[in-house]
């Protein structure tokens, strides 16, 4: 049986994460990678694979068995987060920020959808919440 993919983020979508993540993908059999899949950004993985000047097929798919299944053929692309929330551990502070592919496109529009900053709002007092209490 081959070995689940692994789930891998973005990075700093307005950074260099999504070119690094299609090159990774190009160089999968020299640096025998294991399979993995994208969390959301199909459409920036595109963008940043054809800047790189990489040939690199982006498949969107509904479940971590889908991505096992295209991985030989395409990097596999698993929904897009909009109300994910990213935890630093290890800090003497609550640190929430959101997980959301870039929004380069809405920036300065007045048209940026605040789901994953509320959510990243709300974990963050639920994590003060326990701290108090424990």
């Amino acid at each position: 049986m081959p070995p689940e993919p692994l789930a891998v983020s973005l990075g700093g979508p307005a950074g260099v994460g999504p070119q690094l993540i299609c090159e990774a993908r190009a160089r999968r059999e020299d640096e025998l990678l294991p399979p993995f899949f994208v969390c959301g950004g199909a459409e920036l993985l595109q963008q940043a694979g054809d800047a790189r000047g990489l040939e690199v097929a982006i498949e969107p798919v509904a479940n971590v068995a889908e991505a096992a299944a295209n991985f030989a053929s395409s990097l596999p692309v698993l929904g897009d987060f909009h109300r994910g929330v990213n935890v630093t551990l290890g800090l003497p502070i609550v640190h929430t920020s959101p997980d959301h592919c870039s929004a380069l496109g809405v920036a300065g529009k007045g048209i940026a959808d605040p789901d994953a900053m509320i959510a990243a709002i709300r974990m963050a007092g639920e994590i003060a919440a326990r701290r108090a209490a424990a």
